[in-house]
């Protein structure tokens, strides 16, 4: 076990984790509900971006899961529990 981040709110520090996922590569992906998005770091911890969601249509929520295409399927908490998919590197909302 090790620690990859810090509380804070600069990039790579973590406010409010509620949740991670291990990608197949070996990313990992930390939702940070303060930040209302996704922190990802590499398999060594460093920093890669952060994304955040857009929250007009929900906020999503936990548990969420790494898939095998590199993204990340979970189910709004708020207002409804539609399912969210999100890209790193793309777009994040809920799916039509």
């Amino acid at each position: 076990m090790r620690t990859i981040s810090r509380k804070g709110e600069g990039p790579g520090e973590l406010d409010r984790p509620e949740g991670l996922a291990v990608f197949s590569d070996g990313r990992i992906g930390v939702m940070d509900f303060a930040k209302v998005g996704l922190q990802m770091f590499a398999r060594d911890g460093t920093f890669l971006e952060g994304i955040r969601f857009a929250t007009e249509a929900g906020i999503p929520g936990i548990p969420f899961h790494a898939m095998p295409d590199h993204s990340v399927v979970t189910a709004s908490a708020l207002p409804s529990r539609r399912e969210w998919r999100v890209v790193p590197r793309g777009v994040a909302g809920p799916s039509a």
